[in-house]
């Protein structure tokens, strides 16, 4: 069964603080939870099935997915301000192999300061905010800002 994010801190995501918990569904009824993460390079990106620079930017992120997931980054995409329906014919028209977490209210979104779609958060193996990009990122972008990432481990 679908339900709305049941849990997210009341703070705000800052680089270099630690990433505010969260709980929810992803698009299928199943339990997603940020500890789920956890020991991972976490690449969070907020989009919406009515988001065209969040279509612009998918087969990047996918493309990015399938190079760094191997070596254990992950990649979670949580859908805002949108229809669960609209949200299922996305993921499967672009063959999104990664979990989206159900944020239709944006709850997420707030927490994370993300004021529109798309937005990108990176949280570090330990929990820790790395980096966030709001709005549409290259391909080269994300593989950089990730790389850095990486790197300061």
């Amino acid at each position: 069964m679908q339900k709305p994010i049941e849990h997210a801190n009341d703070r705000f995501a800052t680089v270099g603080q630690p990433a505010p918990d969260f709980s929810g569904t992803d698009l299928d009824g199943k339990p997603v939870r940020l500890a789920d993460y956890r020991g991972h390079l976490l690449v969070m990106n907020f989009w919406a099935s009515w988001c065209g620079p969040c279509r612009a930017e998918q087969p990047g992120l996918l493309r990015a997915a399938a190079d760094y997931e191997p070596r254990g980054v992950r990649f979670l995409g949580i859908t805002v301000r949108d229809n669960i329906e609209q949200a299922r014919i996305y993921r499967d028209e672009f063959k999104v192999p990664y979990t989206s977490l159900f944020d239709q209210a944006s709850q997420l979104g707030y927490a994370y300061q993300v004021d529109a779609p798309p937005s990108t958060v990176f949280i570090d193996a330990g929990g820790v905010v790395r980096a966030t990009v709001p709005g549409q990122m290259s391909e080269e972008g994300l593989r950089k800002v990730i790389d850095q990432v990486l790197a300061a481990a």
